[in-house]
């Protein structure tokens, strides 16, 4: 348990995923880790944003919980942003603070912006998310 964490706190240190070929590597972790499994594509960005944080955590080998841990974010609220749970979620303000600090965390490109996307969605009422 000791080694794993050791790894944990060392990959995030250097960053767990190589700079090369993201869309061709394999999950981060194994998904008894996360209880969660990584296939495919990342879901788009601009029309599943909660989704797209979902999958980027999950590949990367992270629980809701150690995320929560360093951005100070509560557990709930980011599985409300995962699963675009808008009704729940907090002021729009905070929510895009919320999302900037979790895409920051999870060291996605320009976060500043993905996060105004996830605002842009939340703000129009998520009516594209449902199937």
């Amino acid at each position: 348990d000791m080694v794993d964490r050791i790894e944990e706190a060392y990959r995030r240190i250097i960053g767990s995923d190589p700079p090369a070929a993201p869309q061709a590597q394999a999950p981060a972790t194994t998904p008894e880790a996360s209880n969660e499994v990584v296939i495919g594509n990342a879901p788009d960005p601009l029309s599943e944003p909660g989704a797209h944080l979902k999958f980027h955590r999950a590949a990367k080998g992270f629980t809701l919980h150690q995320i929560a841990v360093e951005t100070k974010i509560g557990v709930a609220i980011l599985e409300q942003l995962e699963t675009e749970d808008f009704e729940a979620l907090p002021a729009p303000a905070f929510v895009r603070g919320h999302v900037h600090q979790f895409a920051r965390e999870l060291k996605l490109p320009d976060a500043y912006e993905f996060a105004k996307f996830y605002l842009t969605k939340m703000q129009s009422g998520g009516q594209e998310e449902d199937e």
